[in-house]
């Protein structure tokens, strides 16, 4: 079986305009109507199914190759397609005013020097906050980074789990080359758990990072001083000699900021993240404090962006 170069489609259209999934592919009888296209109704590009299957690797192993749709020999997406890489990378780049460049297959997002006042993981304050970047006043310049990276993202959330599609995009930053899974973080509480004891023990990331998700609560701190939208990431960690369950907190002071940061949005983060774990209370969080508009990019679950 010739393999597939590049994402692989987890959705598609049926002849009856219906939206399946891999898990139809290799039931008897099929459970969609042939022919398939692709998922975005405006490209209609035909696709077929691929069963799961085994590989063998360059290094003579195996490694299992998920149900996905692939698309026919010798076609192409739509120029506006929205799972069409080429064209989502092109496009990334040409709004991001000069903070990306792109070559076929390819997209390099630069994120400025200056965005953080030292790469030095710091001390933690009375509180017990952990910091592995200090952030500085923000240039404008970051407001079309942000922008971009939420765009990679929501390109990357119609390749879920995708390594071929992650790949495709990497991070800039102080003369070195990030992998976007080392520079975006979020959706597996597992990743999301090691990072946090990263931080915890002073080991956290030397670049900026980044944290995505969706959102599942907002609130007011208890003293009324500070608002915040958070994520239950449904999993637990031990900090303070304690087991606590672990939140993705984004706070700030002027509830401006947090406005349209509401449940059930998606979010891509980007700052001085810190872990904390009052001796008072039972939570654990992964916090970051808004200072700017840009650090944060919302959308809803279709994909549409919202503005801050």
């Amino acid at each position: 079986m010739s393999e597939h170069v590049g994402p692989r489609l987890r959705s598609a259209r049926d002849a009856t305009g219906l939206l399946i999934d891999t898990g139809g592919i290799g039931l008897t009888p099929e459970a969609f109507t042939r022919p398939l296209t692709c998922p975005d109704p405006g490209c209609g590009v035909g696709v077929a199914p691929v069963r799961e299957h085994s590989r063998t690797t360059e290094t003579r192993g195996t490694s299992t190759v998920a149900a996905h749709f692939r698309l026919h020999p010798g076609t192409r997406h739509h120029p506006t397609c929205q799972y069409d890489p080429d064209g989502i990378i092109a496009t990334i780049a040409a709004n991001s005013e000069g903070t990306a460049t792109a070559v076929p297959g390819r997209l390099r997002l630069l994120v400025p020097a200056d965005f953080t006042g030292t790469t030095r993981t710091t001390s933690p304050d009375p509180g017990g906050r952990r910091t592995a970047l200090q952030i500085a006043a923000g240039p404008s310049s970051m407001s079309p980074v942000i922008g971009s990276a939420a765009a990679i993202q929501r390109f990357l959330d119609r390749y879920p789990d995708d390594p071929q599609a992650a790949a495709m995009f990497h991070i800039s930053y102080a003369g070195r080359d990030i992998a976007w899974a080392d520079f975006c973080f979020g959706d597996d509480p597992i990743a999301l758990l090691h990072l946090t004891r990263r931080i915890t023990k002073g080991q956290g990331p030397d670049h900026p990072i980044a944290i995505r998700g969706t959102l599942t609560g907002t609130g007011v701190a208890r003293a009324g001083t500070s608002f915040y939208a958070e994520q239950d990431l449904r999993t637990r960690i031990v900090l303070a000699g304690r087991s606590r369950p672990l939140y993705v907190r984004i706070r700030s002071r002027d509830e401006r900021l947090i406005e349209t940061v509401a449940a059930g949005r998606r979010y891509l983060a980007l700052g001085a993240w810190s872990a904390f774990a009052p001796a008072a209370g039972g939570l654990a969080e992964l916090v970051l404090w808004l200072r700017k508009p840009w650090q944060v990019h919302v959308w809803s679950e279709g994909g549409q962006a919202l503005t801050i």
